[in-house]
């Protein structure tokens, strides 16, 4: 209400600012996942894919993924498939943000026209089949079929494409197409960048227009089948220093149990530390995990484990994901090598800053508390991945909360609404357990603050948080008492 001026005369009312500005909701594991989807498959084909190819797409249900992004049991070919499965059916968590590289424009192979005999009128031409351009004919040089006149396509049960025709009797009929190919996507796909004739970002660098398209965080980043690329994880890596200009990520990486990478546990350190698998940022996983006949990357085991254990605390990221539940049957090398870690076996790779799958009374848990950059960097908030994940969160909601606040005079009442909320959220917390001791606090103190930086607008708050480390070692010492011998002459 803007102030009266001049000669007053009655009751008047001003509404002052809120001392206390209320907390920001975060999404403290929403991944943002780079892969390749069958979109010829989603709900809407190959009709829109200016929305499915390079661009974020939220979904928070499995129903959504593979209506807007299509699904095959192929994950080899279709990564996106195997986050959604994990993440939307196994941990029953969600959000996810997708971005889809695989591009029908670029990625398709012609297939040369052949003869497919026609049983019931229908005739199975295969799976990744482009429909518009299929071509058929009676013949090798024979008269030319129209579509909606003489066949339709449609997909059956098995994702194959089926040609159906309306009319005649024909035993056979020939047909070319072109076949979608995920075998031609590339590192370079996956990495992205800003494509200057199109106007767009791609790739992982999509990771930036989320925020401004959805208005939530990425915490984490994700890339399936592609992370154990060296080239891909130092990208992503890269990525969670600051998205969008602010915000601090985690990437979750893979290292290669297959071709160029390692079978055995004792080589896999050395792989670690060569190809640079050793960010703050950074979970490194080894090997993968098997349920049936489904084969999952460790990474995305991994982020089913976080959203869970976050769930489990209030939706605040500060306790471990290590020794929860995975859910799986087993481990194996990308090959189908079976693998089975002994406690021992399983805290050597810990060791060196690499997670892993470990086989106990309740079956398969993650294991490991170390991000990559252990054992060089022992700094407990680089070090342990909840207290790392714990101060992005805390870096991300500070910033979101506060940047209403920007550009607003630099006054004592300014600094005040911001100690005072901060300091109450922090109580909160410290109540929750989510922080230990009296004295977590945000204060704005002197020696921060330098006349040359306050002159030009330029205020710095220091906090103090102190978030529990996991007990990573639970140790008794049993000692033999022989005082109790004389209780036998009582």
């Amino acid at each position: 209400m803007a102030a009266v001026t001049g000669f007053k005369h009655g009751v008047y009312q001003r509404e002052l600012p809120t001392s206390q500005v209320a907390p920001r909701q975060v999404d403290s594991a929403l991944p943002f996942v780079v892969g390749t989807a069958p979109i010829h498959l989603s709900g809407t084909g190959l009709t829109d894919t200016s929305k499915q190819v390079n661009y974020p797409i939220l979904a928070m249900n499995y129903e959504e993924a593979v209506t807007k992004l299509g699904y095959s049991d192929d994950w080899k070919k279709y990564s996106l498939c195997e986050f959604m499965y994990s993440h939307f059916q196994v941990y029953n968590v969600a959000p996810v943000i997708f971005v889809n590289v695989l591009d029908p424009e670029f990625h398709r192979t012609a297939v040369a026209q052949s003869g497919y005999p026609v049983n019931g009128r229908q005739a199975i031409l295969g799976r990744d089949v482009i429909l518009d351009s299929v071509a058929a004919r009676t013949s090798t040089d024979g008269a030319p079929l129209t579509l909606g006149t003489d066949y339709t396509l449609a997909w059956n049960r098995d994702a194959e494409a089926v040609l159906n025709l309306l009319s005649g009797s024909l035993s056979e009929v020939f047909v070319s197409f072109d076949r979608i190919d995920p075998g031609k996507v590339t590192i370079a796909d996956i990495v992205g960048g800003y494509n200057a004739a199109s106007h767009r970002r791609e790739g992982l660098e999509l990771i930036n227009d989320a925020f401004m398209k959805f208005g939530k965080v990425a915490s984490l980043i994700c890339a399936p089948g592609w992370s154990e690329n060296p080239e891909v994880a130092a990208v992503m890596t890269g990525k969670t220093q600051s998205v969008s200009g602010l915000f601090p990520s985690f990437a979750l990486t893979d290292i290669p149990s297959g071709a160029g990478g390692v079978e055995d546990y004792t080589e896999v350190s050395e792989w670690k530390r060569l190809n640079g698998y050793t960010d703050t940022h950074q979970y490194a996983l080894w090997p993968m995990a098997e349920l049936g006949s489904k084969r999952f990357h460790l990474s995305t085991i991994a982020a089913g484990i976080i959203a869970s254990t976050d769930a489990d605390y209030d939706g605040i990221p500060y306790a471990s994901p290590s020794n929860h539940p995975s859910k799986m049957a087993g481990t194996v090398t990308k090959g189908g090598k079976e693998l089975l870690l002994d406690l021992n076996q399983a805290n050597l790779l810990n060791e060196n800053g690499i997670a892993t799958l470990f086989n106990w009374e309740s079956g398969w848990v993650l294991w490991g508390n170390e991000c990559g950059c252990f054992p060089s960097n022992t700094d407990p908030k680089d070090r342990f991945i909840n207290i790392r994940r714990f101060y992005n969160w805390h870096a991300v909601k500070f910033i979101l909360r506060w940047f209403q606040k920007v550009d607003a005079p630099m006054n004592r009442r300014l600094l005040e609404t911001i100690e005072d909320s901060e300091n109450i959220q922090m109580n909160a917390l410290v109540a929750m357990c989510a922080l230990v001791g009296s004295n977590n606090r945000l204060e704005f103190r002197v020696e921060d603050n330098p006349t040359t930086d306050l002159i030009d607008g330029i205020i710095r708050a220091h906090t103090f948080l102190t978030v529990p480390p996991p007990a990573r070692v639970i140790e008794n010492w049993a000692e033999y008492d022989p005082e109790n011998l004389l209780s036998l002459f009582i």
